[in-house]
């Protein structure tokens, strides 16, 4: 009798303790697409009031396909108590969550019925925190469930209701992917290096979609040993995160090295990975930092087969940094050209601290990165071939980031 007083008892104290501590939260946006990507218009958007789905026959809801969708859910939780929380996520098929920009779960493959847990994450009692979580399903059962383990618990309880705001993220916060930004220069073994699809061949847009151990990944880059790419930070930046590995589209063949250059310094490398080899995770601060440099170096054997992808590649922004404050572009671009060289001239844009120079032989050629930079606004560009045509495009740029190319 005393433990059957005692079962019945000891879920409404546990309720005190924790749940009465939450707040009048409304549940998490939603975003529903009909691929696994995450990719293009959703087809639906609504609140959820809490990540606790088990989908058999029907799919998620009005529009979505029973197969083949991906979630995306952002907002905010609030904490009812102070301390070391643990987040949870039983799930079929991939997931992954954010919580306050920083990856702590990732699954982000085809699998069977799985749960996965954090590492505690210490959290304030009535603070909310940014929290996203991504989803996708293949084809059977789809069970996405999201839950915590609060300060003291031993045991995971789905997130109520009234934990989780629905308000968004800040568009600051949101990541800006590599394969949007214009890097400052570029150069590749095979070919040009690809955006959101692997290297595939020697033309542009001849890759397949990137793959890396059987997942698809939506965005990313794909280039080919000996590949170099340099990207501006200017310190407006937190966190660089991507998956890496030889494209699947090689099979076991390839070997390659990754590395990570920030400022000069190298911040990573992947030691030796070959086609067989599974995916890596490489996640590091950039706080502050001012060039981003991605290298990928063949194995020692040659550059034959050695497909690299640089998978979600993507930098979080610092939420301090207005984007509005990018400068505008340059203008009144003027070249007087001389012997073996250009001079070139132009009006100071309101804001910049430098400015890029993009040089190329054809009008529409400044794709690859700038061959010169300077904080004035003027510059001669030497070393070059008589008779040649060049044109020139000016970017200026400060730490809020680059700006469009001039006229």
């Amino acid at each position: 009798m005393k433990h059957t007083i005692h079962t019945l008892f000891l879920a409404p104290l546990l309720f005190l303790a924790v749940g009465n501590l939450y707040g009048a939260g409304n549940g998490l946006k939603g975003d529903y697409f009909n691929n696994t990507g995450l990719v293009g218009t959703p087809v639906l958007t609504r609140t959820d009031e809490s990540i606790n789905f088990i989908w058999k026959d029907n799919g998620p809801g009005h529009g979505v396909a029973r197969n083949h969708f991906s979630v995306r859910w952002t907002g905010q939780a609030e904490a009812g108590a102070t301390g070391a929380y643990k987040f949870v996520t039983n799930s079929n098929d991939g997931i992954r969550v954010w919580v306050n920009n920083v990856k702590v779960i990732d699954n982000w493959k085809s699998h069977a019925t799985k749960k996965d847990v954090s590492d505690p994450i210490n959290l304030t009692a009535g603070q909310k925190t940014d929290i996203k979580i991504e989803y996708y399903e293949l084809t059977g059962t789809a069970i996405a469930q999201l839950m915590w383990m609060p300060p003291g618990q031993t045991e995971a309880i789905t997130v109520p209701q009234t934990a989780l705001y629905s308000s968004p993220v800040p568009e600051a916060l949101e990541p800006v992917y590599l394969s949007n930004l214009r890097p400052l220069f570029a150069t590749n073994g095979l070919g040009p290096y690809q955006r959101n699809r692997s290297n595939g061949g020697s033309a542009n847009h001849d890759g397949k979609a990137i793959s890396l151990g059987d997942v698809w990944y939506a965005r990313g880059l794909g280039v080919h040993a000996a590949s170099e790419i340099r990207y501006i930070l200017n310190g407006r930046y937190l966190k660089f995160d991507t998956e890496i590995g030889v494209d699947d589209e090689v099979a076991a063949k390839g070997s390659v090295i990754f590395e990570v250059w920030l400022d000069g310094v190298k911040a990573f490398t992947s030691g030796l990975m070959k086609g067989s080899d599974a995916t890596k995770t490489v996640a590091l601060n950039v706080a502050g930092k001012k060039e981003l440099k991605l290298v990928v170096t063949d194995g020692g054997d040659g550059i034959d087969s050695d497909h690299a992808d640089w998978a979600d590649a993507l930098l979080i922004p610092d939420p301090s940094i207005n984007p509005a404050d990018i400068p505008h572009p340059p203008t009144k671009l003027t070249a007087t050209p001389g012997d073996k060289q250009v001079k070139l001239a132009w009006r100071a844009a309101k804001g910049a601290t430098n400015y890029a120079i993009f040089r190329a032989t054809t009008s529409d050629g400044q794709k690859d990165g700038p061959v010169l930079t300077t904080a004035a606004t003027e510059i001669t560009d030497s070393g070059l071939t008589n008779g040649v045509e060049y044109f020139y495009k000016i970017a200026a740029l400060n730490k809020a980031g680059l700006s469009a190319l001039s006229n």
